[in-house]
């Protein structure tokens, strides 16, 4: 069982490949499925509600957003509704609705958090379809971020990642970002919250596509230090390598 959140933002030219994949590892009678619609303007909303319409009642829900406020907004709002699903369909499952993420794999990275008693498990990424000045900027910050928490992290924006309740409930309410800074506060306020963390694989991306600019970069930076900042007193346990 898992609920899983998928945040959509103008994705009509991959979304339909990806939902078809979406559906093979899907289990009807003990998955939840939230779409976060983030303001798309294409026919975004047109292929998740058809995809929803051709699944039992019950199983998926659309968050339409009037306008694009971000991933930050799109997941957090997910988050809290998660939060109100029952407690038998955790752990929460994020995946990319534009298709990067592999989901034939997601059944394989359940079972490893399951067996692990994890609260959060990202997914690292294999960065050899994107450009040098991605992979370096990623590097940097995910070395920043294990220098301040004192352990190893190696994908510390990689949107693939599983949590559990426990995890949710520590997490959304400090979240304080903005467009694409929730990947790495999550890593921050996980590990500073004393939660079973872990940053585990080398997910295989399908094709390189990104949103984010030199600004995120610095808001990522910035967002890691201010948590950092007011939660360093919290003890460093349970941090994997």
């Amino acid at each position: 069982m898992a609920v899983f959140l998928v945040p959509v933002f103008n994705e009509e030219g991959f979304l339909e490949s990806f939902l078809a994949d979406f559906r093979r590892v899907l289990d009807p009678a003990a998955d939840r499925v939230i779409f976060i619609n983030d303001g798309s303007v294409d026919r975004s909303r047109e292929i998740l509600e058809n995809f929803c319409s051709g699944s039992p009642e019950g199983m998926s829900l659309i968050v339409n957003f009037p306008h694009n406020k971000g991933l930050t907004a799109a997941l957090t709002e997910g988050m809290r509704l998660a939060l109100s699903v029952e407690e038998a369909f955790f752990p929460v499952v994020t995946l990319d609705g534009d298709g990067q993420h592999d989901p034939a794999c997601v059944r394989q990275y359940l079972r490893y958090f399951l067996s692990k008693k994890l609260d959060v498990l990202i997914v690292g990424r294999d960065f050899s379809l994107y450009p040098k000045w991605k992979v370096h900027g990623n590097r940097f910050l995910s070395w920043f971020a294990s220098c301040c928490l004192g352990c190893r992290i190696y994908d510390i924006e990689s949107g693939y990642r599983i949590m559990s309740r426990r995890a949710l409930d520590a997490v959304v309410p400090k979240l304080a970002g903005i467009r694409y800074s929730i990947a790495g506060e999550i890593v921050y306020l996980a590990v500073l919250s004393g939660l079973i963390f872990e940053n585990k694989g080398r997910n295989r991306i399908k094709f390189y596509r990104s949103r984010t600019g030199f600004a995120d970069f610095f808001i990522n930076l910035f967002l890691g230090m201010f948590h950092y900042w007011r939660m360093y007193p919290g003890k460093f346990i349970s941090c994997k390598e």
